[in-house]
């Protein structure tokens, strides 16, 4: 849902388009720890506008909208009963806690051994090998999710589902 606001919103340049965002991730963040993903989406776009990627029918001027929009879902993460706490528990993986990273199979590397594996490989290679093509234009905030993603799916089996849903359409 995020996404499609998000695109919806670069296509058309609306700033209303986005007003969903932040009760989105307000119920998000008190339901599930993947509320990073919205945080992560909304910052791309944001950079991708920066950058003046050429899905923004408003150029450069959709980076006010998506910062200030970005800033109230920061705060909407922060209303929830464990408050700044949130960040602490959801992102302890990623500042080096061996123990939980150890024990969770979610958290290990992707097994290409795996049926899943095989057709992510192949997802992972068909992208740049579209792009050498010319056949497939990258812009900046595609190549940026491309390579966010990517990375993000070698480094835990758990990303690969987000790749897919994420890069694949895109």
């Amino acid at each position: 849902v995020f996404l499609i606001v998000l695109v919806r919103f670069a296509r058309s340049g609306r700033a209303w388009d986005l007003a969903p965002l932040p009760l989105l991730m307000l119920v998000w963040a008190n339901t599930h720890g993947g509320f990073l993903l919205g945080v992560t989406l909304l910052t791309a776009f944001l950079i991708g506008a920066l950058l003046k990627s050429p899905e923004f029918s408003s150029g450069r001027r959709a980076a006010r909208p998506l910062a200030v929009v970005l800033a109230l879902c920061l705060i909407a993460t922060l209303l929830t009963p464990a408050g700044a706490r949130l960040w602490t528990y959801t992102t302890g993986h990623l500042g080096g806690d061996d123990f939980l990273l150890a024990v969770t199979q979610e958290f290990q590397s992707v097994d290409f051994h795996q049926g899943y594996a095989k057709l992510f490989l192949i997802a992972l290679l068909a992208g740049p090998a579209l792009w050498m093509t010319g056949r497939v234009r990258v812009t900046w905030l595609g190549a940026g999710l491309y390579l966010f993603f990517a990375s993000s799916a070698l480094y835990a089996a758990r990303n690969v589902a987000l790749f897919g849903l994420i890069v694949l359409p895109w």
